[in-house]
């Protein structure tokens, strides 16, 4: 490779520096969401380690659930199992990431779920 390929090279590696980068969810999250139309938040604690996503999630006043998931540029999927009813059902989660401390997405639980947002605490 010539010396003008070269900083032809890393001129487009600086100008697109979010190309290049994955989002890193480690932290606390709270997502603000609708569970049968009523206002919702839960708590979210994520530790990422390249695409893997591991952590807990809960609403105030329920136990902490084991959460699973991946990222991948700008897009997180994760999930967890709760108690319900006697049954364990599993929550999805999709989100696109807007920024360090942003993301938005939806939840699913049997095919049914609500949008949420979320920011890093």
């Amino acid at each position: 490779m010539n010396t003008k390929s070269l900083l032809i090279a890393g001129a487009l590696a600086l100008a697109c520096p979010a190309v290049a980068s994955a989002a890193n969810l480690s932290g606390t999250w709270k997502l603000n969401t609708k569970i049968q139309d009523a206002p919702s938040e839960i708590d979210c604690t994520f530790a990422q380690s390249g695409a893997a996503l591991t952590g807990t999630c809960n609403r105030a006043g329920d136990p902490a659930a084991p959460a699973t998931g991946t990222v991948a540029d700008k897009t997180a999927k994760w999930s967890y199992s709760i108690d319900f009813g006697g049954q364990k059902i599993e929550v999805d989660y999709t989100a696109d990431v807007t920024s360090d401390t942003a993301m938005t997405g939806k939840w699913t639980v049997a095919g049914q779920g609500a949008d949420f947002t979320a920011a890093k605490q």
